[in-house]
């Protein structure tokens, strides 16, 4: 009986392991295009009205504790290009940003690609990039 808890126990503990352990996938690429869901609801749980613009800014961060964000550009739609020139993996983050009379006036948390919880289907993802070799030079026949 003892042996069945234990194994049980085991098992449970695994199911909850699961998701956090979910590795990230890496996609090799210098350009990537990353997309998102606007948000329906403030953080105080209001819906968002129609009249209310929202932009998003994008950024990237290559620690994965993101001291070392950086912005890769706004966006009024809900997509940008991003462009990595500095080799390395790359976590992709965005923050929808409240604006009024053309000011910022309010903006979420950013919601980063190795995070479950914001990405679709649970998928985390990040951009892993390699500088490009220089073209072969002096080429001759043997």
């Amino acid at each position: 009986m003892r042996k069945a808890f234990l194994i049980f126990g085991i098992l449970l503990g695994m199911c909850f392991a699961a998701p956090s352990a979910r590795a990230i996938t890496w996609h090799i690429a210098d350009q990537a295009t990353m997309g998102w869901t606007a948000p329906t609801k403030f953080m105080s749980g209001l819906d968002i009205p129609a009249s209310v613009t929202l932009e998003y800014e994008v950024f990237t961060a290559m620690k994965p504790d993101k001291s070392d964000i950086v912005s890769a550009g706004r966006a009024a739609e809900l997509s940008k290009l991003i462009t990595m020139d500095v080799e390395g993996r790359h976590y992709c983050g965005v923050r929808a940003i409240r604006v009024e009379n053309s000011e910022d006036v309010s903006c979420s948390a950013i919601a980063w690609s190795d995070d479950p919880a914001v990405c679709k289907n649970g998928e985390t993802f990040g951009i892993q990039f390699y500088l490009v070799p220089d073209v072969p030079c002096d080429l001759y026949k043997k």
